[in-house]
């Protein structure tokens, strides 16, 4: 019975605490912050030095990482993506054959005819001129590509 007793006295207390935590007007002139101003726009001035930017293929952002040319004819480039999880699938440019990292996400990658299940650390491939789509399931997916080109 004492355990009863403790039990009830602890529901008790957190149903006191629970229904004293209120962020409306409680009638004695306290309330909430007010909402501010429609011209209140300090916004910050911070731009990232390599922001992704919008591809021609929706759905699809940017980012160019490092880019060199090997001196013996072929360039190498790292980029990363960003698919957005509100297209069903989405094409990655690719100029050149990729090692092709998953970030963050999961998904389903679809490299020509091959089907690739998506999750953080999947490491995979693209030969020079096959197509990747990427269908995000739930979040957007992030990829960090190592592109190889010849000139």
């Amino acid at each position: 019975m004492p355990e009863r007793r403790g039990l009830s006295l602890f529901a008790v207390l957190l149903l006191l605490c629970t229904a004293s935590c209120q962020t409306t007007a409680d009638g004695r002139g306290k309330s909430g912050l007010p909402p501010p101003p429609p011209d209140a726009t300090n916004f910050s001035d911070y731009q990232p030095q390599m922001p992704f930017l919008p591809t021609t293929n929706a759905g699809v952002a940017r980012r160019q990482v490092f880019q060199t040319g090997s001196g013996e004819g072929y360039a190498v480039a790292v980029e990363d993506f960003l698919i957005s999880s509100k297209v069903p699938s989405a094409t990655v440019p690719l100029a050149g054959a990729a090692v092709v990292e998953v970030r963050d996400g999961a998904g389903l990658a679809t490299v020509g005819e091959r089907h690739i299940e998506l999750q953080r650390g999947t490491v995979f491939t693209v030969a020079e001129g096959e197509s990747l789509a990427i269908s995000p399931k739930g979040e957007p997916v992030t990829l960090r590509t190592w592109i190889v080109r010849s000139r």
